[in-house]
């Protein structure tokens, strides 16, 4: 039988999901992925990696993506996952206060120190499901406008623009590609694939 993706264009790009420990990013990748939702969901210990393969357009995207622990404990770990990236999601509880802080934080830690500016960062304000009142988002809106972030407001219970988060990644790799060198989107310095991923502790 014909492989469907052989006449495809292939661009192969590494996202990295980074965020507070609890703040759905596992679930985020799994509704994606997947399209379920596990309200016992573990949190992640280290790294776990998901390939996700797909075509769109006239291209072959796969998608490697890479979640993170959120625990300071594991700063190094996440730092060390994170290298390498075209694209980073940057995580947020929406039922959190301290929303901007945590951004900010993560954006620091991986993209100022890390990725640098040229990668391609987005925002998701997740778990929207439990809020009634979106006007206390207004200051998150301001910082993703200060880095040039789009910001999704998420639901992976409900399946709230998880879907249309990754198409805006999605259509955003491939104008990058289509605009630099085809060697930058070929996976260099990834680390093995193969690492376990372990995971423990019951998230909220």
């Amino acid at each position: 039988m014909k492989n469907s993706f052989s006449h495809k264009e292939e661009i192969q790009a590494k996202i990295v999901v980074v965020g507070d420990s609890g703040s759905g990013k596992s679930s985020i990748i799994t509704r994606y992925k997947n399209g379920t939702f596990d309200v016992k969901a573990d949190c992640t210990i280290g790294a776990s990696f998901y390939l996700h393969t797909f075509e769109y357009e006239k291209f072959t995207l796969k998608l490697y993506i890479w979640d993170t622990a959120g625990q300071e404990r594991y700063d190094s770990i996440s730092a060390l996952y994170s290298r390498n990236s075209q694209a980073v999601i940057l995580v947020a509880d929406s039922t959190r206060t301290n929303k901007v802080e945590t951004l900010s934080r993560w954006y620091n830690k991986i993209v100022k120190d890390i990725l640098g500016e040229e990668v391609l960062v987005f925002i998701a304000i997740n778990k929207i499901d439990l809020k009634n009142d979106f006007s206390e988002f207004d200051d998150v809106k301001k910082f993703a406008e200060s880095i040039n972030a789009p910001m999704f407001l998420t639901s992976a219970k409900d399946d709230l623009n998880i879907t249309e988060m990754f198409l805006s990644i999605s259509n955003a790799l491939i104008r990058k590609y289509q605009s630099s060198s085809n060697s930058n989107f070929v996976i260099k310095g990834r680390v093995s694939l193969s690492c376990p991923s372990k995971k423990r502790k019951k998230c909220c």
